[in-house]
């Protein structure tokens, strides 16, 4: 590994994950959100940024041929897969995804 830019958030940072599908870079922070940093260019901007039900101090990336899932875990005991093809998709709302997610 090497140092490439420090990422300045706006809590605590929790829990870290590259995502190499989506070139991003997912963290958990303790304000109750995972945010996506794009890590193409040298600013690191926030691309995306999911509210989730509590705080979550895990996080790990799985791709599979179908399917590009994070899965995240929380201080509650629950373990969330957040699908990001869905995420990422420009015609969908993060309520949209959330509540497919609950269906």
């Amino acid at each position: 590994m090497k140092w490439l830019k420090d990422i300045k958030c706006v809590a605590a940072v929790l829990a870290i994950e590259y995502c190499h599908s989506k070139q991003v870079i997912a963290a958990s922070l303790s304000d109750r959100t995972i945010v996506f940093f794009n890590t193409q260019g040298q600013h690191m901007k926030i691309v995306r940024r999911l509210r989730v039900p509590s705080t979550q101090k895990c996080l790990t990336y799985i791709e599979r041929p179908c399917k590009r899932l994070l899965f995240s875990a929380g201080v509650d005991g629950a373990i969330f897969a957040w699908n990001l093809d869905l995420l990422f998709s420009a015609d969908r709302t993060e309520r949209q995804i959330l509540e497919q997610k609950e269906k």
